[in-house]
């Protein structure tokens, strides 16, 4: 594996946000409106709910700070497969395949990529958020909470860039669809219990459940929900997901799937 090759495509994917300003919204606007909007609720609700006991501290930051959260998460798996996804809408994939590049350094350039980008972008909300609220619960998360959410977010982001090579241009439309689906499952600005129990058991199959849940635990006094269940999972998931795009990767250069892309 090269490492200048693959630097050499980090800066390339960094480099894109200067060519399409529609990405740089997308990434940096976008999460901090939708901080600031769920900060002025938490902030409305944390009054309106005073008088029945609940600490208005609480109440931000459960919704804030799940937000922020839940938000690393899915612009990281969105950037792993966006980056790829920009390529095929500019008509580039095929000058990046047919360069003396593996896989493996392929990958790893499109994780890298996409945390360089979410790194900044949480700092740029995390920022807004200590300016506007003057709070960030920072003492209730842990880095087992990031890792997890991390691993995650990497194997869900390969998972959907391996569909490029099957689907073609329809896999587009397909990952943006996935983080939806996938949120009611995470539990992220709700316990568990609240869910159907067909529903429930499709949560424990989900890594990001287990560290929202154990957010919310140590934010009400409690030792936390153990994550290393969620770590496992997702674990297994990268290893899935790096198969399968290893795998459809040379089905599609064998079945000419590539060329159409």
């Amino acid at each position: 594996m090269n490492i200048g090759r693959i630097l050499a495509l980090v800066k390339y994917f960094l480099a894109a946000i200067r060519r399409n300003k529609a990405r740089a919204v997308d990434l940096f606007v976008w999460p901090i409106l939708e901080v600031l909007v769920f900060g002025f609720m938490a902030n409305y609700l944390a009054g309106s709910s005073s008088s029945s006991g609940v600490a208005s501290g609480q109440v931000v930051a459960v919704l804030v700070g799940s937000l922020v959260f839940w938000h690393f998460f899915v612009r990281v798996s969105g950037e792993v497969y966006q980056q790829l996804f920009d390529e095929v809408l500019s008509k580039n994939l095929q000058n990046i395949l047919v360069a003396p590049l593996r896989m493996g350094e392929l990958l790893v350039a499109l994780i890298l990529g996409a945390v360089v980008k979410v790194v900044i972008n949480i700092l740029i909300v995390v920022l807004v958020v200590w300016l506007t609220y003057h709070w960030w619960p920072v003492e209730w998360w842990r880095i087992t909470d990031l890792v997890v959410l991390l691993t995650w977010a990497m194997a869900l982001g390969v998972g959907i860039a391996a569909m490029l090579f099957w689907l073609g241009n329809k896999a587009v439309a397909f990952g943006w669809v996935v983080a939806g689906v996938i949120q009611p499952f995470s539990c992220v600005f709700y316990a568990r219990e609240v869910l159907p129990p067909f529903l429930r058991d499709i949560s424990y199959l989900v890594p990001s459940s287990y560290v929202f849940e154990s957010y919310r635990a140590r934010l009400a006094g409690g030792p936390g929900v153990a994550v290393l269940t969620g770590m496992n999972l997702a674990l297994v998931y990268l290893v899935i997901a790096v198969g399968l795009f290893w795998w459809l990767q040379k089905w599609a250069r064998k079945s000419g799937m590539m060329i159409r892309i």
